[in-house]
């Protein structure tokens, strides 16, 4: 199931809910000044950074809606990834992308004002930022600033102003850290098929397109297209297998500072009731990438997975769980080691040049390419069969199925069988939109998720306005803000799960098109808003959402453990449990990542003692995918902890290993010393261990 399950739909109902139990509302006020001097470097710079963003556990998870869950635990780390460049006038720009379900504006907002205010950036405005995110969907809720998504993307309501704070602190933080890092670069790109990898969920609606036999017919297919039982095969071509990466190299030394790696795929190989924050197979690639090249340095370039038009795109799972999930993962690592390690072509950036602006969204009137007038709807609305849930994630909500329209197209929604309207308060009836030129390659961002061909018609129409090829137009979607969905006009017809939940009528995605094709011109006015300094957002009812020790925690917990065993168990899985105390979880201020969370990882035993071990697939430790840990139970001033190592199948013949589990760095304890052979006896028993004295 894709971002906004039951989103905007049941927003209204919702929102009276929470503001009847939660108290007022809050309000985020934001000032981002004009940028101030510029000092001229005379040479392009680039840096890169990233920073862990894992909140405590106890949130929901955003992007779900009410089919989600809340989380226990995590199964490696959330992280933001920024990439920054100063071309040789003193032109700043950053490329953030976070492991996030979605981006709002005045979160995008409160990165810029710390950047000023905190970090001293003054020379960064609206322009110098594109934030976007991957659209994993076991990552919080409750930190938007629109009420729509406080109220509706969760499973439980509301806006946790801590969190939000937190993650504004962190972002900015890794901007500035980039910033700070930069050095005379070079940049480079270079593009590959990744066969295999994706499907379109939504085939029906994508064969409406025109362009859609010769897509089909031009696109590689792989061996096999795997799917839920009865998927067309057909579906792995119904989608953009191309990626491309724009790779940052130091001037001097050629070292890899970073790269931004573009791939179209939702980030749903993990099922909807995983209650763990996880960053699916785009954040286990760049964790796993990054750790290659980092090697023993602990450090290393920065592996930035950018989400495009996905809008109808679904991982090529056989199944949703762990099992496919670590497949994906490894065709989309060995994809991205390929476009890392590729000969490529230099772009030259004498010049980073950008345009961007607030757009209205409904009742625009504008006139496309062709020639053709054509007007978004009055009012935003959300159509019954979005409730559903997409093809391939139904909800069970028991609504009319995909393919039901109106008997007779009607009203500035044509064919969508209106469930609500969404109203200005609730969902801003404006988006951001942003384009950047680096030489002659131009980043778009897009306020929401894009179908593959509507994805393709923006490229186009960017392309011609810029002077440059489709292929030198690189989509960031998720960016700058979340207005659900947008699709062609023919897909909207069809009122699949997509066109459904495309709110501005079957016009909206042909406005993106026209909107950033005008801001891709070199010169002429476009049809954005003012924006002034001072914005204040309105994310709805306050909630200071509980951590894990709310009424009710022990069954969330003993739910959460049952899950775990569930999804992290079966055919080649044997797990190790590990099972140690920690300090309590503050009630305070959100902290985020190693602030909050213990690591754990495999030691084994040498001549000299035991030390940290790096496996097949790199470190063996919880924050790198390779554990998952959650919390088992908790008191007042104390928490037990659980690490599951689901593969100790990697373990050699002979070794001997133990579990260490520190927390800033300080030792909280160690498991007793076990071999393979003790651990995995042929079937799926789960070897427990509680911790000892690590006996240095």
């Amino acid at each position: 199931m894709a971002a906004w399950s039951c989103a905007a739909a049941l927003a209204a109902s919702l929102a009276l809910a929470a503001s009847l139990a939660l108290g007022g509302c809050a309000r985020i006020r934001t000032t981002v000044e004009a940028a101030g001097p510029r000092r001229a470097p005379g040479v392009l710079l680039a840096g890169a950074a990233r920073v862990d963003i894992t909140p405590p556990p106890g949130y929901s998870m955003g992007g779900h809606g009410f089919a989600g869950t809340e989380s226990v635990g995590a199964w490696g780390r959330l992280h933001a990834r920024a990439i920054v460049l100063e071309d040789p006038r003193g032109t700043p720009f950053a490329l953030v992308v976070g492991d996030l379900w979605s981006i709002s504006a005045g979160l995008t907002d409160a990165v810029l004002m710390r950047l000023q205010r905190e970090h001293h950036l003054g020379n960064f405005d609206r322009g110098s930022l594109i934030l976007a995110a991957t659209h994993t969907h076991q990552s919080p809720g409750g930190f938007a600033s629109d009420l729509a998504h406080n109220a509706a993307a969760a499973n439980r309501p509301g806006h946790d102003r801590r969190l939000f704070d937190a993650l504004a602190a962190a972002i900015a933080s890794a901007v500035a850290e980039a910033y700070a890092r930069r050095r005379p670069a070079r940049l480079e790109v270079v593009g590959a098929v990744l066969p295999g990898l994706s499907r379109n969920r939504s085939l029906g609606a994508f064969r409406r397109d025109p362009e859609a036999p010769a897509w089909i017919e031009e696109t590689p297919a792989p061996g096999t297209c795997a799917g839920p039982r009865g998927t067309d095969a057909d579906a792995c071509r119904a989608v953009e297998p191309r990626a491309s990466a724009l790779r940052l190299h130091g001037r001097d030394d050629g070292a890899l500072i970073g790269a931004a790696i573009f791939v179209a795929l939702h980030p749903t190989a993990m099922p909807n009731r995983t209650p763990v924050y996880q960053s699916d197979v785009f954040g286990i690639a760049a964790d796993r990438i990054e750790g290659e090249l980092a090697g023993e340095a602990g450090e290393g370039p920065v592996i930035a997975v950018v989400n495009g038009a996905e809008g109808d795109v679904s991982p090529a799972w056989r199944a949703q769980g762990y099992p496919e999930t670590a497949r994906l993962a490894g065709l989309l690592t060995d994809g991205i080691r390929h476009l890392v390690g590729a000969s490529a072509t230099a772009a030259p950036v004498a010049a980073i040049r950008g345009r961007h602006g607030v757009f209205a969204l409904t009742d625009r009137a504008f006139v496309d390419r062709s020639g053709t007038r054509r007007r978004t709807a009055r009012r935003a609305a959300l159509g019954w069969v979005a409730l559903g849930g997409a093809e391939d994630g139904p909800t069970g909500a028991r609504v009319p199925p995909e393919g039901s329209t109106r008997a007779r197209a009607r009203g500035d929604h044509g064919a969508k069988r209106t469930l609500i309207s969404v109203g200005d308060a609730v969902l801003p009836p404006e988006a951001p939109l942003a384009i950047v030129r680096l030489g002659d390659h131009v980043l778009a961002s897009l306020p929401g998720e894009v179908t593959t061909i509507l994805g393709a018609r923006i490229r186009e129409a960017v392309a011609d306005a810029a002077s440059v090829t489709p292929e030198q137009v690189h989509l960031v979607g998720l960016a700058g803000a979340y207005r659900s969905y947008f699709t062609t006009p023919e897909e909207y017809g069809a009122q699949h799960y997509e066109g459904a939940s495309s709110l501005y009528g079957p016009q909206g995605g042909m406005l993106l098109a026209h909107d950033l094709a005008c801001l891709a011109a070199a010169r002429g006015r476009c049809d954005d808003l003012p924006v002034p300094e001072d914005r204040t957002f309105r994310p709805g009812p306050t909630a200071r959402i509980p951590i894990v020790d709310r009424r009710g925690s022990r069954r969330l917990l003993a739910a959460g453990g049952a899950a775990v065993d569930a999804i992290f168990r079966g055919p080649g899985v044997a797990p190790v449990a590990f099972l140690f105390e920690g300090p309590a979880i503050e009630r305070g201020e959100v902290a985020l990542g190693d602030a909050r969370w213990p690591e754990v990882e495999v030691e084994v035993e040498g001549a000299g003692g035991f030390a940290p071990w790096r496996g097949p697939l790199g470190r063996e430790r919880a924050s790198d995918h390779r554990m998952v840990l959650r919390v088992a139970a908790q008191a007042r001033d104390r928490v037990i902890w659980e690490a599951r190592w689901i593969d100790p199948t990697v373990l050699p013949e002979g070794a001997r290993a133990r579990l260490r589990a520190t927390f800033g760095g300080r030792a909280l304890g160690c498991s007793p010393t076990f071999d393979r052979a003790s651990i995995l006896g042929g079937d799926d028993e789960v070897h427990a261990f509680d911790a000892i004295a690590c006996g240095e």
